[in-house]
């Protein structure tokens, strides 16, 4: 009867990757590559959190080079051309954002925003009309639709939209006390726009003690 051959021992070599394997499978799997557009943007944002605002508007530029349809950086970039102090720029940003998600209300109110920014009224006001469109209670669209009738010397119009946009968020009042002090004296809006009165300062109350130094008893000799 033949003996069964005994088995020989594993190579130091085939343990070594043997270990590897099992170690591989015991970790995690590696997390994917940021993609390109993702990692400039990054830059553009960190760049603009210290302020270096030319710096931040090129990385995102290179984003959109890379991926032309991210609307966050069509956003971001309206705002940086804003704060540059080019309108122009910031407009055609924001018109591409509305062109990629026209059903997105904050789109449509950089929009509105960059040709009021222009004087461009009539634009504007079309822009924010839209903004509401696709959001009913956007308070703050409702406010720049209300400024921009103002600008139009649509008075009337201009209350009610003011007046929509105060119903959806009081926190509007104290702007409105200084954007829209021409309207102070329509009627709806009178309570909103007229500043509280300031407290006037009352006499201190109570006797001011008279200053000096304290006496002191004289000590009894004995």
């Amino acid at each position: 009867m033949a003996t069964p051959k005994k088995k020989s021992p594993a190579k130091p070599a085939v343990k070594k990757r043997h270990a590897a394997k099992a170690l591989a499978r015991r970790l995690p799997p590696p997390a994917p590559p940021v993609p390109q557009d993702q990692a400039a943007f990054d830059r553009a944002r960190a760049a603009l959190a210290t302020g270096a605002l030319g710096e931040a508007t090129w990385h995102a530029e290179r984003a959109m080079l890379i991926n032309p349809r991210r609307t966050d950086v069509l956003a971001f970039l309206t705002g940086c051309w804003v704060k540059r102090g080019d309108q122009a720029r910031a407009l055609d940003y924001a018109r591409q954002a509305t062109e990629l998600e026209p059903s997105n209300p904050t789109w449509w109110s950089h929009l509105g925003s960059a040709h009021y920014q222009l004087r461009q009224f009539p634009e504007a006001k079309e822009a924010f009309l839209r903004a509401i469109a696709a959001n009913p209670d956007f308070a703050e669209a409702y406010y720049s639709l209300a400024k921009a009738e103002l600008c139009l010397a649509n008075n009337q119009a201009a209350a009610d939209h003011l007046m929509q946009a105060l119903s959806l968020k009081k926190d509007l009042a104290q702007d409105a006390q200084r954007d829209f002090s021409s309207l102070a004296s329509h009627p709806s809006l009178t309570e909103w726009l007229t500043p509280p009165p300031e407290p006037s300062a009352g006499r201190a109350k109570g006797k001011s003690g008279k200053k000096g130094r304290a006496k002191t008893k004289p000590s009894k000799r004995k």
